[in-house]
């Protein structure tokens, strides 16, 4: 019961300091924010599907960290499931890597 509260205090936190659409991440505590206060790094709690500006949709996985470039895009995390047709590299499990615009640069194990 104590660990729902802090998610939930926690998603509150991210959308009253860097956007609303933060508040979708399902955070555990320990939310990590840039030096401007835009949001940083959390581990996640559950799955979460991105549909990036590239085109690229992809989901990160529960209970690994994602992180944001400091203007708000998806910067890194662990994929929950294979990227299709996208590389052959980037199975459930690795890292992604990719710029502010979404466009993926690396999948690492």
């Amino acid at each position: 019961m104590m660990l729902r509260s802090s998610a939930a205090g926690a998603a509150i936190v991210m959308a009253l300091t860097a956007g609303a659409v933060l508040a979708d991440y399902n955070c555990n505590a320990g939310i990590e924010f840039h030096d401007d206060g835009s949001f940083r790094r959390c581990v996640l709690n559950g799955n979460h599907r991105f549909t990036l500006g590239s085109g690229l949709t992809l989901v990160c996985a529960n209970g690994y960290p994602i992180e944001d470039h400091p203007q708000g895009s998806l910067r890194r995390c662990t994929l929950a499931e294979p990227l299709a047709g996208k590389a052959p590299e980037c199975v459930e499990g690795t890292r992604v890597e990719l710029d502010e615009r979404g466009v993926l640069l690396a999948c690492q194990n």
